[in-house]
Formats: structure tokens, C-alpha cells, sequence
């Protein structure tokens, strides 16, 4: 079968790695893999090949709508060359245009609308996701489903994003300056609530016997710096950065927090077990305390 996979890019974020996976997986079955990205930026490994869109993002609303249409041509033109028996796009940026297309595609929704749109976004969704050729809208979690119902989706399927379960790992990193240590991993954005995990680690007892990594990077690091310094935490939390393999991290910490507004509960209890059987606790951080 030839499959096409639409994603933002190939680095940094958990929807990107998770497309790394199928991408991989799907070529490991036997499947021909292409692998269309709107920005040159591949840091995970990969099935198949690239083909790049020439379509560079914008802030602006006037130039994100010509973007749209401009991505729906280049996609168009695509689909067509290939003659893929299956497309399936990741994140608004390439589902909207991929629908556009008028080729049959599957969909993918990794966070909750409820929390993450606006009033107007999730207008505009319903109407994409609600267009004869959305063959399915993938939900990744009962609570997503539930937000797709919610907003008048209907056509959804929940299949669970997949995990390697990995084995005999080697730690190659000592982390034993920070232990004990609590770990949260994401894109430092304000959807990933470390704000509020932040303040909960300190009004918490946990403040006192353990250090408090996030690692993850993003255009939240300033704003999160600036909270640190003023709690005189600089020796307490640390914004360890963006980190390809984050296996070392998992298996060294004591503690693994869930502080997303918006992420399937479903992945991040997996997550710390995919890195090789993390026997430590997991916790759902929820409103604005800790229950440790």
C-alpha cells in the first residue's frame, strides 16, 4: 500500500514523533512512505522519503489563509503524482489544506478542542472535519472524543497513539545531581500548563525533598524563566531543554507529571513505560495543587 503522511515537520514536538512511528512502522510492514512536511526540519528518524512543500508559516491571518489554498495546490499536485491509497494528516495546518485537496483523507486529533480552541477555531473545524472526503477523524483518547462529539463531529474513530516498548536500555547519561527529581516532558507552551506546575511544585512538600525538570523547549522558556527567578527556584526547577532521546530522563526520575490542559491522559501514563518500565509513579496534575 502507498501511504502519505502530512505533518508540520519532523522535530521537536510529540504529534511529530508520533508520525516518526508510524512512518517507521508502516514502512516495516511493507508499506511505501512518504512523508510530506511544510517546513525542512527532520530531527526523528524516518520511513520512507520526504517531500517538502514550499510554504513557509505565518502569524498573519491574511497570509495564513493564502498559505491554505497555496498548500491545498502544492498537496493537490502531490496526491495526484503519488496515487496514494492512504493519506493521513496531523495538526490544522495540514488537515485543512489536505482536505481541500478533495482526495479522501484521514484525520488526526491529538488535543482536546474544548480546551485549546476558541470559539471561532472550533467552528472552523467542525466544518473541515464534517467535509465528505474526512473519511475518519482519529482521537487519540475518550476525552478528545468526547470534545469531537461535543462540537458536532461525528465521524470518529479512537485508536490510542503507538508505543515502543523498549528493552535492556543503557542509561548514558548520569543524572544523579538532580535526583530525586519529578519530570514533565513537553513543548514549553502555555497549553502544557507548567505555569501552573511550576506554582504547585512549590506550595507542595514535594518543593522540599525533590527537584522539578521539564524538559522541552519553546516559545514559553522566557516567560517561565522570569517565574523561576522570582520564586528563587534557579536551584530547584531546571528547563532542561529540547532532548531527541529523553529515554535517560524517564528511567532516572522518581515522579512523571501530566500538566497538560489539553493531552490524552492515555499517553503520558505510557510514556515513562515505552522508555523501558519506569516503576515510578505517575500523576495527573489537575487544577492547581499537587496530590502527592
Amino acid at each position: 500500500m502507498k501511504i502519505i503522511l502530512v505533518v508540520p515537520s519532523l522535530s521537536g514536538g510529540g504529534v511529530e514523533r508520533i508520525v516518526s512511528r508510524f512512518s517507521l512502522e508502516f514502512e516495516r510492514l511493507g508499506h511505501r512512505v512518504k512523508v510530506v512536511l511544510l517546513v525542512n526540519k527532520v530531527e526523528y528518524p524516518h520511513g520512507g522519503s520526504i517531500l517538502l512543500l514550499k510554504s513557509k508559516p505565518s502569524s498573519n491571518y491574511i497570509f495564513k489563509l493564502y498559505n491554505l489554498f497555496i498548500r491545498a495546490f502544492q498537496l493537490k499536485k502531490i496526491f495526484q503524482k503519488e496515487k496514494p491509497e492512504l493519506i493521513y494528516a496531523f495538526m490544522e495546518s495540514c488537515t485543512y489544506a489536505s482536505i481541500l485537496t478533495g482526495f479522501n483523507v484521514i484525520v488526526s486529533v491529538q488535543n482536546n478542542m474544548d480546551t485549546r480552541l476558541n470559539r471561532y477555531q472550533k467552528r472552523i473545524m467542525s466544518f473541515f472535519y464534517n467535509f465528505s472526503n474526512v473519511k475518519k477523524v482519529v482521537a487519540v483518547s475518550d476525552g478528545i472524543e468526547r470534545a469531537l462529539h461535543k462540537n458536532n463531529i461525528h465521524n470518529t474513530v479512537k485508536i490510542y497513539n503507538p508505543f515502543i516498548f523498549k528493552k535492556n536500555i543503557t542509561i548514558t547519561e548520569d543524572l544523579s545531581r538532580y535526583q530525586p527529581y519529578i519530570l514533565t516532558v513537553g513543548r514549553l507552551d502555555s497549553i502544557k500548563n507548567f505555569k501552573m506546575l511550576i506554582i504547585s511544585y512549590l506550595n507542595s512538600k514535594t518543593f522540599i525533598n525533590a527537584k522539578l525538570l521539564i524538559v522541552g523547549e519553546g516559545e514559553e522558556r522566557g516567560n517561565l524563566e522570569i517565574l523561576i527567578k522570582e520564586f528563587n527556584l534557579q536551584d530547584r526547577v531546571f528547563l532542561i531543554g529540547r532532548k531527541l532521546n529523553v529515554d535517560d530522563y524517564y528511567l532516572q526520575s522518581d515522579i512523571f507529571i501530566l500538566s497538560s490542559l489539553s493531552r490524552a491522559k492515555f499517553d503520558s501514563k505510557l510514556s515513562p513505560d515505552a522508555c523501558g518500565g519506569h516503576d515510578g509513579i505517575v500523576v495527573s496534575l489537575l487544577f492547581s495543587f499537587i496530590i502527592i
